[in-house]
């Protein structure tokens, strides 16, 4: 959920991105079990139809919510407010960071080669998902393509636990805390790159060309 401030911040699409989080997320009742449970093998204790409805009542819930929100907020009001909004994205960042990695030390003194392998693992695969998206969209133009890329080197793991707070492994609450590992620190990296990349590519808030 992090991908459109990200996009903000990296000079990307950040409307893109956003619109992209919103139907993937969506979907992922969908997607996600099936592919989890049927494609992968993956071992976890319930079944597709359970957590389809898991995860369909935590995004429903969430787009119910922000329904509501907008039909009870006056109108302007998330302009008026940007900045205390944005600070409490970022706040919200920082809670879910936090408690995810509860453990996680503990676990690297106890397993440092297992938790070598998750990073080494989510680092490489994001890098991958990131190069595979943007090279499937090069067609939208440099901007467009690198935003898609960075939405899907960013998965939304963080949604699966919710909906299996009672039934995850404990290797699976760890894989998906060392997988925010790259989501907060490959954009610092990637900056002077992503710089370089669009260098000379007119943002779409630039308007028309003079």
């Amino acid at each position: 959920m992090a991908s459109g401030a990200l996009a903000l911040m990296l000079g990307l699409d950040a409307a893109l991105a956003v619109l992209v989080t919103m139907l993937a997320s969506a979907l992922m009742p969908f997607t996600l079990p099936p592919i989890a449970l049927h494609l992968l093998g993956v071992e976890i204790d319930i079944a597709v139809g359970e957590l389809m409805l898991r995860l369909g009542l935590v995004v429903g819930g969430c787009f119910a919510t922000a329904w509501c929100l907008r039909g009870v907020l006056p109108p302007g009001f998330t302009l008026r407010h940007a900045e205390a909004l944005d600070g409490l994205a970022v706040l919200g960042l920082l809670l879910f960071a936090t408690a995810i990695m509860d453990g996680v030390t503990a676990m690297a003194l106890e397993q440092p080669g297992f938790i070598l392998l998750c990073a080494l693992a989510v680092f490489g695969l994001n890098l991958a998902l990131q190069v595979l998206g943007s090279a499937a969209f090069a067609w939208r133009g440099r901007r467009q393509a690198l935003t898609l890329g960075l939405c899907s080197g960013n998965a939304n793991l963080g949604l699966l636990l919710a909906a299996l707070a009672d039934r995850a492994a404990v290797e699976l609450f760890v894989f998906v805390a060392v997988a925010q590992l790259p989501i907060y620190t490959l954009p610092v990296i990637q900056r002077p790159l992503y710089r370089r990349w669009l260098a000379g590519e007119r943002s779409p808030a630039d308007g028309p060309p003079g």
